[in-house]
C-alpha cells in the first residue's frame, strides 16, 4: 500500500517537522484507518497493490465542479451516499482547524473521512481494535467466518466479499469544497455482484430525534417519550412526514421509535446537555473530568472533589470524597464539638461501589449532608454492602478531618459520631489522632440484642429486664456493668449446680452463651461507651448540653438516604435501571448536593423572615419553631431529643385471674419451692422440686423452706 499517497499537505505539519506530514505515521492517520478496518488476510492484499492501482487527485476552488463529478460517478456524492441501498459507508472521520486560504483572519474546518465499501467490512476487524484509529491485534484463529459476527449473525446489508475498495475524501464542512480525492476503487466481482441480503438500518427522522431529546432533556421516562412519537405519528405532525410517506419507494428515514434507538438518543443526551461521553468507560470519565490537562476536564466536579484514587491494582479500591465549600461550613457548624452521623448504603449505581455519608443536624432539627464517600469493595467480596472495614472507614474519617482544616485558623478538634451498631467500624474510629478525636456514639439498638433466640420464658425475660436497667442507669461505670455481669454469672453458675432438669440445665447454659456473647461483643470498653447511658452522658458532658440533647439513632440519615433512592436517583435513572457510576458523581456533585444546600438555604430564610415577621405581635418575642429543638429548655445546644426519656424505674402488674393466683398459692403452700439467694431488688428466685422426686424416701413431700428471699 503506497503509504505516500495519504500525506496530505494540508494536515498539520509532523513534529519537528515544518512540511507536511505522512498521515501514517500519525495516531489519527489514514494508513492506521484505513489498516484497521480489514481482516489480516485483507491487509495481506493491500500491501500488494501498486500506487497505479489508486485513484489520486487534488482539487482546488476552481476545479470543484470536476470534484462533483467525481463523486458523483462513484455514487460517493451527498445524494447517492444518502440512500440506504447504499454501498458505501463512512467508516472513519477526523477533523481539525486551518486559516482560510484567502482570508487569513478567518478559521475553516478541514474534515476528513474514509469510506469502506459494505461487502468488505467485517465486524472483528473493529472489534480487534483496541481504541478507534489503532491498527488491529492480529487474531488469525477467530473462530467466526469471515464476515459473520462472533455472535453469529452478520448485520451489514451485503454479504461479506472480501472487496477492498475504500476512498478517503477531504473537504471543508463550511464550503463543502473537496480538497483532495484518494482510495481504491476497484470491486471484485463478488461484490459487483452482490445484492441486498438484509435490511439496512434506517435513521430516524431528524424531526423525531430533536423532539425526543427535548423529552430527554425535560426528564422525561422512555413510556413518555413513546407515547409521543406515537401520537405525532398518528397525526402526522412530524416535519415532511406526509411527503416522505408519500413516496415510499425512496424514503430514506423512518418515525417510529424502536427499543435500539434509546441507547443512541441517551448518548447524544448526555453528550449535548452534559457534556459526558458515555461510550467512554465509566472510570475513565471521571479521570479525565478531574485531570486538569484533560480536554474532558471539568473543574465543577473537580472543585466538588476533596480526594480522589484510581484503582490500578487488583487490591486497591477506586475512593471519590465528595465535599463542596458549602458543605465544609456546615461541618464547621453544625458538627464540630458537636455531633456527626454517619451510615453508609448501596445499590445506587451499576459498579460494586459504597456510598457512606456524614451528616450534622440543624437548628430545625433536619439533618445536612456535609460529606459524601464513595468507594469500591474490595475485589473478591462476594456482597457490595460488606465490601468495608475499620481501615476505610478510618482513612475516609481521617482525610475530611485534614480537608476540613484546610485555610482555616484552627483545626477540628472533634465530634461524637453516631452510626449504626457495628462492631467492625466504631472501634476503628478511636485511633484516629488523640487531638482531635471522633468519639464513637452508635445508634439506639446497639447492644440490644435479644435474650430470645438462645433462651425463652421467665428466665430470658428476667435476664433482658436486667440489662436493658443497667444499660439505661445514671452513672454506671464500665467496672461497673463489668461487676454486675459477673453476679449474673454468679448466680448462673449457683442455679447450674443445684439438681434439677435436663430442660433447666440447657436453659442455664443458653443463657450462659448469651451473657457471654454480650462480654465479647458488647462490654468491651469501646463498645459499651457506644451503646450505654453512660456513653451518652459521656458525650454529653464532651459537647456540653444535656443528655437529652444527645442523638440515639440514625434516622437523618436514613431519611435522606430515602430521599436518593426514592426522589433524587430515579429522576435520571433509564426505565428504572441504576445509574453508571460517572453519571451519579455528576448528579451529586452538580445537581443533588446544590439542590439540598439551595433548599436547605431557602427553608432557613424562611423561618428567619416568619419570626420575624410576627414578632411585632408576639409582644417583642420570637417565637419558637415547631420543629426547633433549641427552644427546648432541656436543650443546651441544637442536638436536643423531641422528647425527653423518663428514667428507667421498673413496674410489673398482673391483670386479676383467679385461678392463676389459686395454682400458685397451692405451689407455694405444697413446698416444692426451694428459694435461691438472688440478692436483687424487685425479684424472687426460687426453683422448683420435679414432681417425679416423690415417694422417694419417706414419701412425705419436702419441708416448707421458711427462709423468705429478700426482697422489697
Amino acid at each position: 500500500m503506497p503509504k505516500h499517497l495519504w500525506c496530505d499537505k494540508d494536515s498539520p505539519p509532523a513534529a519537528g517537522g515544518n512540511g507536511p506530514s505522512m498521515v501514517g505515521t500519525l495516531p489519527w492517520g489514514g494508513t492506521n484507518a484505513v489498516l484497521s478496518i480489514y481482516l489480516p488476510e485483507q491487509r495481506d492484499e493491500l500491501s500488494k497493490l501498486e500506487e497505479s492501482q489508486y485513484k489520486f487527485q487534488v482539487f482546488t476552488s476552481t476545479t470543484q465542479d470536476a470534484a462533483r463529478m467525481l463523486l458523483g460517478e462513484h455514487d460517493l456524492n451527498t445524494q447517492s451516499l444518502a440512500a440506504l441501498e447504499s454501498k458505501w459507508k463512512k467508516v472513519w472521520t477526523t477533523n481539525y482547524k486551518r486559516k482560510h486560504p484567502e482570508d487569513k483572519t478567518v478559521q475553516e474546518t478541514v474534515v476528513r473521512a474514509l469510506y469502506q465499501c459494505a461487502c468488505g467490512y467485517d465486524s472483528r476487524a473493529r472489534r480487534a481494535q483496541k481504541k478507534r484509529g489503532s491498527p488491529p491485534v492480529e487474531d488469525h484463529g477467530a473462530a467466526a467466518a469471515p464476515g459473520q459476527n462472533s455472535g453469529g449473525t452478520r448485520r451489514a446489508p451485503y454479504n461479506f466479499t472480501g472487496c477492498l475498495a475504500h476512498v478517503h475524501v477531504t473537504s471543508v464542512a463550511e464550503r463543502g469544497d473537496i480538497l483532495r480525492f484518494v482510495g481504491y476503487l476497484q470491486h471484485n466481482d463478488e461484490c459487483r455482484a452482490a445484492q441486498l441480503a438484509r435490511f439496512p438500518s434506517i435513521p430516524l427522522r431528524p424531526h423525531v430525534v430533536e423532539i425526543a431529546l427535548q423529552q430527554l432533556h425535560s426528564n422525561a421516562s422512555v413510556a413518555q417519550i413513546r407515547g409521543q412519537n406515537l401520537e405525532l405519528c398518528t397525526k402526522k405532525r412530524y416535519h415532511g412526514q406526509v411527503d416522505i410517506e408519500s413516496n415510499p419507494h425512496t424514503t430514506n428515514f423512518r418515525f417510529v421509535i424502536q427499543s435500539d434507538d434509546l441507547r443512541a438518543l441517551y448518548r447524544r443526551h448526555y453528550r449535548e446537555r452534559f457534556g459526558i461521553d458515555i461510550s467512554v468507560s465509566a472510570e475513565n470519565n471521571v479521570h479525565n473530568w478531574l485531570d486538569p490537562s484533560s480536554p474532558h476536564y471539568k473543574p465543577e466536579i473537580r472543585h466538588a472533589i476533596f480526594h480522589y484514587a484510581a484503582r490500578t491494582e487488583k487490591h486497591e479500591r477506586f475512593k471519590i470524597f465528595i465535599a463542596t465549600e458549602d458543605m465544609r461550613q456546615a461541618a464547621w457548624k453544625y458538627c464540630h464539638r458537636r455531633q456527626l452521623v454517619i451510615d453508609g448504603t448501596f445499590g445506587l449505581c451499576n459498579s460494586r461501589v459504597l456510598l457512606w455519608i456524614a451528616m450534622g443536624v440543624d437548628e430545625s432539627n433536619s439533618g445536612i449532608p456535609v460529606a459524601l464517600f464513595l468507594f469500591s469493595a474490595p475485589t473478591g467480596t462476594q456482597a457490595t454492602h460488606a465490601g468495608y472495614n475499620t481501615a476505610i472507614i478510618e482513612e475516609l474519617l481521617e482525610r475530611w478531618r485534614d480537608w476540613l482544616g484546610l485555610g482555616s485558623s484552627s483545626r477540628p478538634t472533634g465530634c461524637d459520631v453516631a452510626a449504626d451498631s457495628d462492631g467492625i467500624v466504631i472501634p476503628g474510629t478511636l485511633s484516629t489522632s488523640p487531638e482531635e478525636p471522633f468519639e464513637p456514639f452508635m445508634s439506639a439498638n446497639a447492644g440490644q440484642t435479644s435474650v430470645a433466640p438462645f433462651c425463652g420464658g421467665y428466665l430470658g425475660s428476667g435476664i433482658n429486664g436486667r440489662k436493658n436497667a443497667f444499660a439505661h442507669s445514671r452513672n454506671l461505670s464500665h467496672n461497673e456493668a463489668l461487676r454486675l455481669v459477673a453476679v449474673e454469672e454468679q448466680a448462673l453458675a449457683t442455679m447450674a449446680a443445684m439438681e434439677g432438669s435436663s430442660e433447666s440445665s440447657n436453659m442455664v447454659a443458653a443463657v450462659a452463651d448469651y451473657i457471654s456473647y454480650l462480654c465479647t461483643q458488647w462490654l468491651p470498653a469501646a463498645m459499651w461507651a457506644g451503646w450505654s447511658r453512660r456513653g451518652r452522658e459521656d458525650a454529653a458532658a464532651r459537647m456540653g448540653v444535656r443528655i437529652e440533647a444527645v442523638l440515639t439513632t440514625t434516622n437523618h440519615l436514613e431519611s435522606l438516604n430515602g430521599r436518593l433512592k426514592n426522589y433524587y436517583i430515579p429522576q435520571w435513572q433509564h426505565s428504572g435501571h441504576r445509574l453508571r457510576l460517572d453519571i451519579l458523581i455528576y448528579f451529586l456533585a452538580v445537581d443533588i448536593l446544590p439542590r439540598i444546600y439551595g433548599q436547605h438555604q431557602l427553608l432557613t430564610n424562611y423561618s428567619v423572615w416568619k419570626a420575624e415577621r410576627f414578632q411585632a405581635a408576639a409582644g417583642g418575642v420570637l417565637l419558637p419553631s415547631p420543629s426547633s429543638r433549641s427552644q427546648n429548655p432541656l436543650c443546651e445546644g441544637s442536638h436536643c431529643s423531641a422528647t425527653v426519656s423518663p428514667a428507667f424505674v421498673p413496674r410489673v402488674w398482673y391483670a386479676p385471674d383467679f385461678k392463676r393466683d389459686t395454682d400458685a398459692l397451692m405451689l407455694y403452700n405444697s413446698g416444692f419451692l426451694r428459694p435461691i439467694r438472688a440478692g436483687r431488688r424487685y425479684e424472687l428466685w426460687a426453683n422448683c422440686v420435679s414432681s417425679s422426686s416423690l415417694g422417694s424416701g419417706n414419701g412425705e413431700a419436702p419441708a416448707q423452706h421458711q427462709e423468705k428471699p429478700n426482697s422489697r
